[in-house]
């Protein structure tokens, strides 16, 4: 994922590999089997479901072009992916997610989440984007968007936030659509739990129905100047 702070620009660049502040990349491109594995170099690999043994409520492989396989997500409880805590996966003051997916059924949807208390990227009961975090002092904020995300479209759906610019931005298929205020100075930090994909294991509330194809986290420490 490329970008620049402050631009309406933003983009995923997974063919050219990920970037130096990426925490976490998944291409879906394995196709089977129980695991996503983590394209940035930091280990951070998705578990499907809750055991490394097949479930009932696993996640799903669907080829949808030649080459191309994606995540089937069917929207009951606890379908998901599940990739363990680290210190990768915990932002200071900026971060970036970025995701490919086609929603399948009008009811709200996680589509990453950790533990509802640092940062989670979702789908509310009206369809809009929206995004939640809390600020270093644990304040919690929702923040609502006017974005829809209309059923059976493949969609980029991305939250650029930038603690020090005071900004969130959202963009949509490389088009910005909403910006709103970031409140306080950077991310809550103490924290443990394990992030999720598809799902908010944490209230067991909000599992995704649709697809996902495409995963980015980009992460930057503290200061730098680029993700």
């Amino acid at each position: 994922m490329n970008w620049t702070l402050g631009a309406a620009a933003v983009f995923l660049t997974l063919a050219s590999g990920a970037a130096a502040d990426t925490a976490l990349l998944f291409d879906c491109s394995e196709g089977k089997g129980q695991y996503l594995h983590d394209r940035s170099g930091n280990g951070n690999n998705g578990l499907f479901g809750s055991t490394p043994g097949l479930e009932a409520d696993d996640p799903g492989w669907t080829k949808v072009a030649p080459s191309r396989w994606a995540l089937s997500f069917d929207g009951v409880y606890p379908c998901k992916v599940t990739v363990a805590d680290g210190p990768s996966l915990n932002p200071t003051d900026r971060l970036a997610i970025a995701a490919h997916i086609k929603r399948s059924v009008a009811q709200p949807g996680v589509i990453v989440n950790k533990d509802w208390s640092v940062y989670c990227l979702y789908i509310n009961m009206d369809g809009m984007l929206c995004f939640l975090y809390r600020d270093e002092s644990n304040g919690l904020h929702n923040i609502d968007t006017k974005c829809f995300i209309p059923l059976e479209r493949w969609l980029e759906v991305k939250v650029v936030v930038d603690a020090p610019r005071k900004a969130i931005d959202f963009h949509v298929d490389g088009k910005l659509v909403d910006t709103k205020t970031f409140v306080g100075a950077g991310f809550y930090q103490k924290n443990s739990a394990p992030l999720d994909i598809g799902f908010n294991s944490a209230q067991k509330i909000y599992p995704f129905s649709g697809m996902l194809d495409r995963l980015e986290i980009q992460i930057p420490k503290r200061g730098a100047q680029r993700l």
